[in-house]
């Protein structure tokens, strides 16, 4: 397991409970969040991911009559992606639900350690705690996926735009007040 800390996007961990995604079509539905790093800390990643790629070789449960079974020698699949900028971030996943169906709670701490129930928006800086698996589908299909474990949020932007007020939309709102006519009494 490991930290790194970047400024987090598209974050979808299950507050409220129904907000989860169905990933690369394959029926399980996970938690995800992408995180964009630094410079320094994608190359040190991208080092980890490569590492974990080679594991698959020496796990055992990608043994068959004791010996490593094939797979591709580059990976078909990674934690790091590209957006429709170019620019490379960090994609994090894990399970929503057990074995028996239920929904699990994703660990979220606030910066002072405690634990939150909050919207985890665009902008907010974070430190996810992840772990990298190696994974041998098939001869012709392998590649690495990070697991994350429990996000700990440093500074909170709220899913839901700028405060979730209208004035914080720019909208003109009327007092009470400034009505001049009353809820019975509105023009068609």
């Amino acid at each position: 397991m490991a930290n790194i800390k970047g400024t987090a996007k598209w974050a979808k961990l299950g507050v409220p409970k129904d907000n989860y995604d169905e990933y690369q079509g394959n029926g399980n539905k996970n938690y995800i969040i992408d995180l964009y790093v630094s410079d320094e800390d994608l190359v040190k990643f991208k080092g980890d991911v490569a590492t974990a790629y080679e594991s698959i070789g020496e796990n055992e449960k990608f043994f068959k009559n004791g010996k490593p079974q094939e797979y591709p020698k580059e990976p078909m699949y990674s934690p790091v992606k590209t957006d429709s900028e170019g620019k490379e971030f960090l994609r994090f996943t894990t399970k929503a639900f057990d074995d028996q169906g239920e929904q699990k709670t994703f660990p979220l701490f606030g910066a002072d350690g405690k634990p939150i129930e909050k919207q985890v928006g665009n902008g907010s800086v974070i430190q996810v705690n992840y772990s990298l698996q190696g994974i041998r589908n098939s001869a012709k299909n392998a590649g690495v996926k990070a697991y994350m474990n429990a996000i700990l949020v440093n500074k909170l932007v709220e899913f839901g735009g700028t405060g979730g007020s209208a004035e914080s939309f720019g909208f003109d709102v009327e007092k009470p007040s400034d009505q001049f006519f009353t809820d019975e009494e509105v023009p068609i």
